[in-house]
């Protein structure tokens, strides 16, 4: 059976947002395909904006012998008071940091001893979904760090700057993947807005806010069929995951 459409039922009213990150991008993606070199020192934010403020996932490949930086900003420039700099490599190659703001507020600080390697290429991503952060190796598919922030800034602009001399490519697909976000108030009712799965091997990421009995359908049709699957998240008052 090959399933091609989802969507969403609540009994309570709900909010989702979801990324299909390992697929094709759903809409047409922002044209970036770029690879340059960075010398030590300041910020390059000549990139293409994130797609979506709470929820994306990007990807990068880069080689550096020390700490890279990674800052999201609510300016396409640095030096935002609402901005987050990630750090790989951090302290002399030894840790993984977010440091939230301008000051001295890190909502992340691990220690990665000898992350970056220097001389061949290294493939990460970096994923929020609202406050959660999380902070991976792309080939392995491990994470690396995850952090909470409970009142996160609205971010949509990248800049990236290296400690030492290093290289960086931006392609696609993989930079600001495409996010779906569709805030819904009535409960009761199943919700077909969403566009058709690429492949039937996937995996999906969503976001879900509901009282309780919020269910998630794979169908082969646009609609409810006897072919479908139905995951129902929160049933029995919260106590249950059920397939069906």
């Amino acid at each position: 059976m090959k399933i091609l459409n989802l969507a969403f039922l609540m009994l309570s009213c709900l909010a989702v947002c979801f990324a299909i990150p390992k697929n094709e991008p759903v809409y047409e993606p922002p044209k970036i395909n770029e690879e340059f070199d960075l010398q030590p020192g300041e910020y390059h934010f000549d990139l293409e904006p994130l797609l979506d403020d709470g929820c994306w996932y990007l990807r990068f490949r880069v080689k550096s012998e020390n700490t890279i930086f990674i800052q999201f900003s609510t300016q396409n420039e640095d030096g935002s008071d609402e901005s987050y700099e990630v750090m790989i490599g951090a302290w002399n190659n030894k840790n993984t940091c977010i440091r939230k703001g301008r000051g001295d507020d890190f909502i992340l600080d691990k220690a990665t001893k000898s992350i970056m390697k220097g001389r061949s290429w290294q493939d990460f991503y970096i994923r929020r979904s609202q406050g959660l952060w999380e902070i991976g190796d792309e080939d392995s598919g491990k994470v690396i760090a995850t952090a909470q922030d409970e009142n996160p800034f609205d971010v949509k602009y990248v800049g990236v700057k290296s400690e030492e001399k290093s290289s960086w490519k931006f392609e696609l697909p993989g930079f600001g993947r495409r996010v779906i976000r569709q805030d819904i108030h009535k409960p009761g009712r199943y919700v077909w807005k969403y566009p058709e799965l690429f492949q039937e091997n996937f995996y999906l990421v969503f976001a879900v806010k509901s009282g309780h009995d919020a269910i998630l359908v794979f169908s082969p049709s646009n609609g409810y069929d006897d072919e479908a699957y139905g995951i129902v998240i929160g049933e029995r008052n919260e106590q249950t995951l059920v397939l069906q």
